[in-house]
């Protein structure tokens, strides 16, 4: 798989809707999971979005940096938003 650097204009808008992301309120996990692979006997954790037939990868981080407390920091967050019903709101 081949690399392709960002342009740094599109490296700011994503970071910022990355940022946007983490402060919304937790989306569900439709069409997400997370995915290993050892690479030099490094585990490397990736989360994987499903679209149709197409499936992208995004890199989390090797294990030993933490990745598998991010991991389970996103579950909590879809399973809270299993609950979640923006068409109800409290009076």
């Amino acid at each position: 798989m081949k690399i392709q650097y960002l342009l740094p204009s599109a490296a700011l808008i994503y970071s910022e809707i990355i940022d946007l992301v983490r402060n919304s309120p937790p989306v569900k996990s439709t069409g997400f999971s997370f995915s290993r692979k050892v690479k030099n006997g490094v585990i490397y954790w990736y989360l994987q979005q499903k679209m149709g037939i197409y499936r992208k990868r995004f890199l989390i981080g090797s294990e030993d940096k933490g990745a598998r407390e991010l991991i389970k920091h996103q579950r909590e967050a879809w399973d809270s938003a299993k609950t979640y019903n923006p068409a109800i709101t409290e009076c």
